[in-house]
């Protein structure tokens, strides 16, 4: 038996509406058993177990959140014991929505781009003002402290930088800009920015290849995560769930988190070996977000 874990992620949609091209649900790569949406039944069954020792939880994972019309509820009981994560491209959110979400503890906005040919380029099918309009509802209801915009940082928008961290001071809302996750390795060469701090891969060796060490994470010790259909995954890279540990209509959290499987991958990560799922999909983002 190990410590239970302190952080929960809960994938309470997995369908968006936008077609990302680094992003496994706009590739098309999900190709999953079981709903899209994550019901109350199963939601409930999860916040009841961990309730008694999940601290941190993270209510998205590769679908868009607000699409799932019970995420205020979800929202409210996670709440009771957890602080709460959430992430949106915000462009589904409304006055309601927005207050409702504001009493997460951390917020993030995901706009790529100051002007609509830019954004458009990586938030396939988004409107730019409509998701400024989203992060305009969440600054009138939201702590400054508690909302941020995130900006993942591509060849296409790298110029755009100055202008977006000069908006979003003007706008009294910190802004955070992330080193792209690419998935279609075909297009990575395409899209890599220029600036050495916004590249996750390095050239070593003859390839591209990560340069931060995946043998230092720690995700098979600290965090859970739950797709709506109740597989557990071990990572938030494992966007298709080709590596399922347990489901949590079978089984309770901590049986499946002390089970052979996902005791079989911390062996393995211990023993320095990466295993099939690290070697294969990890892209060493800081979290989901």
């Amino acid at each position: 038996m190990i410590a239970p874990p302190h952080q929960l992620v809960l994938e309470t949609s997995s369908v968006c509406n936008l077609r990302c091209p680094q992003c496994w649900i706009g590739l098309n790569w999900t190709e999953r058993n079981g709903a899209h949406f994550m019901d109350m039944g199963l939601f409930h069954r999860i916040a009841d177990e961990a309730q008694d020792f999940i601290r941190h939880t993270y209510l998205h994972l590769w679908g868009e959140p607000t699409l799932n019309k019970n995420l205020p509820e979800m929202i409210r009981r996670i709440n009771e014991f957890s602080t709460i994560d959430l992430a949106t491209h915000g462009l589904s959110l409304n006055e309601k929505l927005a207050e409702t979400i504001a009493t997460c503890h951390t917020v993030s906005v995901s706009i790529d781009g100051i002007t609509q040919e830019i954004y458009e380029k990586y938030r396939v099918g988004g409107q730019l003002k409509r998701a400024m309009e989203g992060l305009s509802l969440l600054i009138n209801a939201c702590a400054p402290k508690n909302l941020r915009w995130t900006f993942v940082v591509f060849k296409e928008n790298e110029h755009q930088i100055p202008a977006a961290q000069e908006l979003a001071d003007k706008m009294g809302i910190r802004i955070e800009f992330k080193a792209p996750a690419f998935w279609d390795r075909s297009k990575m060469m395409d899209s890599m920015p220029n600036a050495e701090r916004f590249r996750r891969h390095g050239f070593l060796d003859g390839k591209w290849q990560l340069k931060a060490d995946r043998l230092k994470c720690r995700e098979f010790w600290e965090t859970i995560y739950v797709i709506p259909n109740g597989d557990v995954l071990t990572c938030c890279y494992d966007g298709a769930a080709q590596y399922v540990v347990g489901n949590v209509w079978e089984n309770a959290l901590l049986d499946i988190w002390n089970g052979e499987k996902y005791q079989a991958m911390r062996d393995k990560h211990s023993t320095g070996r990466l295993n099939q799922m690290c070697e294969n999909y990890c892209n060493l983002a800081e979290r989901c977000a």
